[in-house]
């Protein structure tokens, strides 16, 4: 292979999104020399790029500093769920990611891929990546993997799963988010409300968008029917009787999407279901009478394709049971977040299946919805369904970071060590952030004290992380002191039927 250049840094960050950010920001504070790698001609990953541009999980250190840049130019649009989540602007995410990252010293190149890496006794020698002038080398003390797609650490050799092993390897569903201007939100959210006042059985079930596809359906304005998940994520600086939002609905299941025919079939099936859905939203709902679709967000919403098996793979029933670490690195308060494999109807699988100690979390009652209407689509697991208690949290440990065979590399972001599950929580926009930032810190605090990643002492790094404004000590601010007598908690309580040990 021609290779047109050679680059030395102390640090090399593959991938501009929200973790490879936080991690070149990071580690450029220290003083290290830092390089970031990012395919695209922007940053923010997911959520600018893919227009998922609300900080779901616990939004502290480098992610907090990022939320309050945007608060001075009225770029963030308070979100409530758990009173901590914020929708900013993806464009203007794009912006001042990079100007944080410029500001700390980190040098980027755009429109760059790794192709290849060169491994020598277990460790990463040097990195080949590609771009417009050819393929060049990198070189670097310590490499951070924050592609989201492990494409480091597979070129390393790093072991990686995809796909759970229940649905026979295939992959969350996927969804290609895009944007709606002209919306009337004040219109539907009144006729929100006024169905579920009316329909407050169906209510219970479903939501007013699920019930409104399915009369789409039926009109023959959709092909079929389309999962609803998180819709209309409000822009700032629009009108609520004239907004502009970005809509996360359209999906794709039976996915495999670490394989490039199967990741372009998804994207094609969600872009003509987008001429669909944007006539059934003109003629069936109210307040999108004169909507239109004025973009498409630039990166599709594969929620998974390869995670690294770590020095320690975060589980289900670690996320169900909050349980807490002495290594903890980052904090996580969401629950599941499974997007069905096989599944349009039933979208969401928010509870894992436990036969041993169910510890604090809540198990169902036998004979459950989720079981009478086959959510299990291969097979139904052994014992009782079990969910997190609400208001709890639990914590991603260092290890998840480390690979297994490989030294001298760090994974951030969504393809940690983890099971398929559990990673629905971990690859959250605010655990992206906060991983991204230990790896940063993990990989100058291992140059400055000339040992590998694997070797630091994690009682040092969390009091570097917790000074840098990362929670993890004390309760988390919202979350732990709501209690049981808070209408969402009771609500959670009675929708899935649940009883508490």
């Amino acid at each position: 292979m021609n290779i047109t250049k050679e680059y030395k840094y102390d640090v090399l960050v593959a991938g501009g999104g929200s973790a490879g950010v936080a991690a070149g920001i990071a580690a450029a504070r220290r003083g290290h020399r830092v390089l970031l790698l990012e395919a695209r001609e922007s940053l923010g990953g997911y959520a600018t790029n893919g227009y998922v541009h609300g900080i779901d999980g616990v939004i502290s250190g480098i992610g907090a500093e990022i939320v309050e840049e945007l608060k001075k130019t009225d770029d963030v649009v308070p979100k409530t769920r758990f009173g901590m989540n914020v929708v900013f602007d993806p464009e203007k995410g794009k912006l001042c990611m990079e100007a944080k990252l410029l500001k700390a010293g980190v040098r980027i190149l755009y429109g760059v891929t790794v192709i290849d890496c060169e491994v020598q006794d277990g460790r990463i020698r040097k990195v080949i990546a590609f771009g417009k002038s050819g393929a060049f080398s990198v070189e670097a003390k310590v490499y951070i993997d924050a592609t989201g797609d492990a494409d480091l650490a597979r070129a390393a050799k790093v072991p990686y799963e995809t796909g759970a092993p229940e649905y026979a390897g295939l992959n969350m569903s996927s969804t290609q988010v895009f944007r709606l201007s002209h919306v009337n939100r004040k219109k539907y959210m009144e006729a929100d409300a006024q169905w579920r006042l009316e329909n407050p059985q169906e209510a219970a079930k479903s939501s007013y968008m699920a019930h409104m596809y399915r009369e789409g359906v039926k009109a023959g304005l959709l092909p079929y029917f389309i999962f609803p998940t998180a819709l209309f994520y409000p822009l700032p600086h629009t009108d609520d009787e004239c907004a502009d939002v970005t809509v996360n609905s359209s999906h794709s299941i039976y996915c495999r999407s670490d394989d490039t025919e199967d990741r372009t079939r998804q994207i094609i099936e969600q872009h003509q279901s987008m001429l669909c859905m944007e006539r059934f939203f003109r003629e069936m709902v109210p307040g999108f009478e004169d909507c239109y679709v004025a973009n498409i967000a630039p990166m599709h919403g594969f929620r998974e394709t390869r995670r690294i098996m770590g020095r320690y793979e975060m589980t289900d029933s670690d996320i169900v049971l909050g349980r807490k670490f002495d290594d903890a690195v980052c904090r996580f308060a969401g629950g599941l977040d499974v997007h069905h494999p096989t599944s349009r109807e039933h979208g969401f699988i928010r509870h894992t299946h436990m036969t041993g100690d169910t510890g604090n979390a809540f198990v169902s009652e036998a004979g459950t919805p989720a079981q009478e209407v086959g959510i299990h689509n291969f097979t139904v697991p052994d014992g009782p369904e079990v969910r997190p208690v609400p208001y709890d949290w639990c914590e991603i440990p260092y290890r998840c970071l480390l690979p297994q065979d490989v030294e001298g590399l760090l994974v951030a972001g969504r393809c940690i060590s983890a099971s398929t599950a559990a990673s629905s929580g971990t690859r959250t926009i605010g655990s992206c952030l906060t991983t991204g930032q230990a790896a940063g810190t993990a990989a100058a605090l291992s140059i400055e004290e000339g040992v590998d990643p694997s070797c630091l002492d994690t009682a040092q790094l969390r009091r570097i992380l917790i000074a840098d404004g990362v929670s993890l000590e004390g309760k988390i601010e919202d979350v732990a002191e709501k209690s049981e007598d808070d209408e969402l908690y009771v609500s959670f309580l009675d929708n899935v039927k649940i009883r508490k040990k």
